[in-house]
């Protein structure tokens, strides 16, 4: 794969097929351009004969031909195609994938249960700040397990059962309890046959796959809060157990009625919803970690870190992310990285004075270094933009609320007002934390005018803090001048005195 092109990634599964359009540019960033998916349940009417039946063949070539289409219009270079448990498990996989080629010249790779678990494994890994984690994969013909221990995979498994087939096998006509009960009971004998589990209890579940990813959906129309990604949030147990209650006992039209499922999912729901709940109680886990993150995302980090004769597991998540925005973005690299090392230095020397504890030097980092994105949409306004980019870049390894903070920091980082209606993130971050980063944005404002001249030309930073005085001292070498950035820096004295009490003086110092 080289750089500065266009790349497709298919995930052919049992209920649908899957493709991701990613764009490669020469200075390495990479970003999705294009999605699209089609439930086209391959797998269904497979039964104990387990062949492919005509129409869910039918269905699934006409979509690979439309899906050539979209990568004829993007000027796809690459293509990587995967089929999963539907056709590695029929006895005719191999006639349906010379058929595909037959028909639309479209060459597929039949992975096997192993290999679909370690993709999912870079594909969550690369994604999710996470050391130790139980990766649970539920698709339409299969489920697979990968133990995390050390951000390392120790042990995986494919089970050869997803949410289509158990629904086939266990609930096609009803979800009365006594059906969910012989659902369960299986569910629990096929995790007995898997030793390693039983050591690891406790673990949090990286749940992945559409039936998780509408768990989350419900939860959050349930709870009515606005998330700008599901991607690394979090669940507690009670939180499956209250759409798994929805669905015992239900005909698929009181299903359908439930807020934020899927119509598309409605006759498979329960089929997806039993496992995950049954392998939360297992491990004794009370931790969900939704990841929006899989096979397809894990096949891309595989050839683009090769390609980059990088490993393949990075190894901080969000500093790849955030190196990758600032390339996307065209971040402004140098004056990103001196606000930050002055706003750093301004949160650690005020510690005494601000009173925040160190999560929000995290939130401060990542808005400093970022905090121009806004700029790739225009200047005016680019504290807005920036806010809104912010919201939906997905910044890896940062979590909901971590990012609603993030890009609300970097709405403050100008003069201007931020003038956007915060209630619907409220539910997420809560009041109290919204003042306490208007604090915080004294430090991030402070800092891009300590710079204000781009040439990074301060070279310390020293500051004293009197009885009623913060006292700011700014070095720079002999021939330098900080005039500029001194004054406007200056301009912040009542808005810091506003938030900490504190009369604000800024100093400049010249040194050899």
């Amino acid at each position: 794969m080289t750089m500065d092109k266009r790349v497709a990634i298919i995930d052919l599964g049992s209920n649908s097929i899957r493709m991701n359009i990613i764009n490669v540019n020469s200075n390495g960033a990479y970003y999705i351009v294009d999605q699209s998916k089609e439930m086209v349940r391959l797998s269904e009417g497979m039964g104990s004969e387990k062949t492919l039946k005509e129409e869910p063949m039918d269905r699934t070539i006409k979509t690979i031909k439309l899906f050539e289409k979209l990568m004829e219009t993007y000027k796809v270079e690459k293509v990587w195609s995967f089929a999963t448990a539907a056709v590695r498990s029929a006895k005719n996989g191999q006639e349906f994938i010379d058929r595909v080629k037959s028909e639309t010249g479209h060459e597929i790779k039949v992975i096997d249960g192993k290999k679909e678990a370690y993709y999912d494994y870079l594909g969550v890994i690369n994604t999710i700040d996470i050391r130790e984690c139980l990766i649970v994969d539920i698709g339409g013909g299969s489920t697979e397990l990968v133990l995390v221990k050390d951000r390392e995979l120790v042990e995986s498994i494919s089970l050869p059962f997803g949410s289509v087939t158990l629904s086939e096998s266990f609930l096609k006509y009803k979800t009365d309890k006594e059906s969910i009960d012989g659902l369960e009971n299986f569910m629990r004998g096929l995790l007995d046959d898997v030793p390693w589990l039983r050591g690891n209890p406790g673990i949090p579940v990286v749940g992945l796959g559409g039936i998780i990813r509408n768990i989350a959906r419900i939860h959050k129309v349930r709870k009515d809060i606005s998330l700008p990604d599901i991607h690394n949030h979090k669940l507690r147990h009670k939180d499956v157990a209250y759409v798994l209650k929805q669905v015992v006992g239900k005909d698929f039209d009181e299903i359908r009625k439930i807020p934020g499922i899927s119509k598309s999912r409605v006759d498979i729901m329960a089929g997806g919803v039993v496992p995950i709940d049954c392998i939360m109680k297992y491990v004794k886990s009370d931790n969900l970690v939704i990841s929006g993150n899989g096979l397809r995302e894990g096949v891309f980090y595989e050839k683009y870190l090769k390609k980059r004769e990088d490993v393949l597991v990075v190894n901080n998540v969000l500093e790849h992310s955030l190196d990758n925005i600032a390339k996307k973005y065209k971040v402004n690299r140098e004056h990103a990285i001196q606000v930050k090392n002055i706003a750093l230095t301004l949160f650690e020397d005020l510690r005494d004075i601000h009173g925040l504890d160190k999560k929000y030097r995290k939130i401060l980092h990542v808005a400093a270094l970022i905090h121009d994105i806004g700029m790739h949409v225009g200047y005016y306004n680019h504290h807005v933009h920036g806010f809104y980019l912010a919201l939906n870049s997905r910044i890896n390894g940062l979590e909901t609320d971590e990012m609603i903070s993030v890009a609300y920091l970097i709405g403050l980082h100008r003069d201007t007002k931020l003038r956007i209606d915060l209630k619907e993130y409220k539910e997420i971050v809560g009041n109290k934390k919204f003042k306490e980063l208007k604090k915080l944005a004294v430090f991030l404002k402070l800092s891009e005018k300590l710079d204000r001249g781009e040439f990074g030309n301060l070279k310390g930073i020293e500051t004293l803090v009197g009885k009623k005085t913060v006292k700011i001292v700014v070095e720079a070498f002999e021939g330098e001048n900080l005039e500029l950035e001194v004054s406007q820096a200056r301009g912040y004295s009542e808005l810091f005195k506003k938030n900490f009490g504190y009369r604000l003086e800024i100093e400049e110092r010249l040194v050899e």
